[in-house]
């Protein structure tokens, strides 16, 4: 299992192909838990990953969950809400479309 948390993300190109180049890495991985925040970022920028093909050959379980969410002072202290675009979706199951999408213990 691995559990991905950004705690002080930015909206950085550079910041999203940082994660792409980690999660190309975890080809083999089942169980893959990650924060809101990692999403977020992929969704604005899905151009880093439209043409790649996904990694997760093995992936059994992706979980979205914001276990370490700590809102910023102008920020509501409710968890936000992860609306996962298509792209991203696809990139993480399409290597695996027998693998379920777990948000905040929910399919």
């Amino acid at each position: 299992m691995v559990d991905i948390c950004l705690l002080h993300p930015s909206d950085s190109r550079a910041d999203a192909h940082d994660i792409v180049c980690l999660l190309q890495k975890l080809h083999n991985v089942k169980f893959l838990k990650l924060n809101p925040e990692v999403i977020r970022i992929l969704c604005l920028h899905v151009e880093l990953i439209s043409h790649q093909s996904s990694p997760f050959a093995n992936l059994k379980s992706l979980k979205i969950h914001p276990g370490y969410y700590v809102p910023l002072p102008h920020e509501e202290q409710t968890q936000p809400k992860v609306t996962m675009c298509t792209e991203v979706k696809n990139y993480f199951l399409d290597g695996s479309p027998g693998a379920t999408i777990y948000q905040n213990g929910f399919t």
